[in-house]
């Protein structure tokens, strides 16, 4: 790169690729104009179109300072607040990362695996029709008061010695076969 009339960025479109494009230059110890290929997509017509309006690299300097900046602050915070963390809740056994991007996206997952592990399961019916061509559907729940009542008598039932009722559930199809139909394919005992 030191010894070329000129260099075409070729990096990602995007405050990334400027960035890591211009450290690459940097520790190469370009000194030639830059020109930068800006393009979003990877088509032949495109890539055609913007080799034809190749713009100059002064064009990016905001994007590229915008870039450094966000790059500097991560590097700051991370190795800061990772310091604090670790000192003050890590005993001094365990270094506790924390990051701008990995600290929130953390946060995330464990909140969805809390509330996978505290998911109660609750009873609903899905009710769909077909009306010209189109279906429609909803879901229905029972209240909480209905919840709470069937429970109720559920105990009622189970401290009288009754068993409880488990409610018959019709699909809407007969089944297959019955007891006494099979009985004579079996033959006696």
């Amino acid at each position: 790169m030191q010894h070329a009339d000129m260099i075409i960025n070729c990096g990602d479109a995007g405050q990334e690729g400027e960035l890591i494009q211009r450290w690459v230059m940097q520790k190469a110890g370009a000194r030639c104009p830059v020109k930068r290929l800006w393009i979003s997509s990877l088509t032949e017509e495109a890539i055609r179109e913007g080799f034809a309006k190749l713009r100059d690299a002064s064009d990016f300097q905001p994007l590229y300072e915008a870039g450094l900046s966000r790059a500097i602050g991560d590097w700051l915070l991370g190795m800061n607040a990772t310091r604090l963390y670790t000192m003050k809740y890590g005993q001094n056994r365990q270094v506790l990362s924390i990051g701008r991007v990995q600290t929130p996206t953390l946060a995330l997952i464990v909140n969805r695996q809390l509330e996978i592990q505290n998911f109660v399961p609750k009873q609903y019916w899905e009710l769909k029709t077909v009306y010209r061509d189109t279906t429609f559907s909803t879901i229905l729940r029972k209240s909480e008061e209905e919840l709470v009542l069937e429970a109720e008598k559920q105990k009622e039932a189970i401290a009288a010695g009754k068993k409880p009722k488990k409610e018959e559930e019709n699909r809407g199809y007969r089944p297959h076969y019955r007891p006494r139909t099979w009985a004579c394919f079996i033959g006696p005992d």
